[in-house]
């Protein structure tokens, strides 16, 4: 495996354990009330701010992987003349 496909490999990883920790910070909560006709229930959604900070560091780290095999690609450098 050349230096650029491990490197797309890990940054793959990366990006996708990203968005699986940022589905796990949502979750739903939810209430009960009193009304005079009884009880209402409901539901909304809550946050976990240390998962998303964790989801954002994981596609950081992941985009930093895809920077890293396109400059392990080995394109020529570009001679413009002066």
């Amino acid at each position: 495996m050349s230096d650029r496909t491990a490197a797309l490999a890990v940054g793959v990883f990366f990006i996708l354990l990203s968005i699986g920790t940022a589905m796990g910070s949502v979750s739903l909560g939810t209430y009960e009330r009193t009304t005079q006709s009884g009880y209402v229930q409901g539901s909304y959604l809550v946050y976990n701010s240390l998962f998303q900070a964790l989801a954002l560091l994981l596609a950081l780290a992941g985009g930093y992987f895809f920077y890293q095999s396109g400059k392990s690609a080995g394109f020529p450098k570009s001679q413009a003349s002066g």
